[in-house]
């Protein structure tokens, strides 16, 4: 991945907890990472009540962000994601990144968020793998503890410090790799 990347996501944690990692690593290599959050998170009247306003509304919040940044890479939710809001946010930058003759968002990718993604009655089958280093997963596990501490919980869950590693490593292992984040590709435009 090169360029300018735009993070797209419906809670505030959701990226950390989906890509943080490979942003980490891509703002070493020297590419743009932004973040565009579309919902407040807990304490927000629209939290996991997205459906209560129409699709509308947050393509144009995704378009706002697409004209500000001008991304050659979104990174976003999977599309059949267990929570509501995910699932209405892929469908947001769906539609705000269609393609037009003067611009075009070349490539998208959904990432998983544990506790929504492996629920979904549609496997994740991610087909792209971005490798980590020990120091992109410490500074994932900073970002997650600094700003989201209470949104984690004790193992066995879903969202716990230890299931977040487990999966970058499990990720890692299908790649022959120590630590991964997997996505699905959405489009690619070479």
């Amino acid at each position: 991945m090169n360029g300018k990347i735009l993070t797209i996501s419906a809670h505030p944690d959701d990226w950390e907890l989906g890509c943080a990692g490979t942003i980490e690593r891509l703002k070493r290599e020297g590419c743009e990472c932004n973040h565009a959050v579309l919902g407040l998170g807990r304490g927000d009247e629209t939290d996991n009540k997205f459906d209560s306003l129409p699709l509308l509304h947050w393509v144009g919040q995704v378009e706002l962000h697409i004209a500000i940044h001008r991304p050659d890479i979104i990174l976003t939710h999977y599309a059949h994601d267990l929570n509501i809001d995910h699932r209405i946010t892929y469908q947001a930058v769906i539609t705000a990144a269609r393609p037009l003759p003067d611009y075009c968002v070349r490539e998208i990718y959904s990432f998983e968020v544990l506790s929504s993604t492996e629920w979904s009655d549609i496997p994740f089958r991610p087909d792209m793998f971005v490798a980590l280093t020990l120091d992109d997963m410490e500074t994932k596990e900073k970002i997650l503890r600094d700003g989201y501490d209470s949104e984690m919980r004790d193992m066995p869950h879903a969202r716990s410090y230890q299931a977040v590693e487990s999966l970058a490593m499990v990720r890692g292992m299908t790649v022959g790799e120590k630590y991964a984040e997997a996505f699905k590709t959405v489009r690619r435009i070479i």
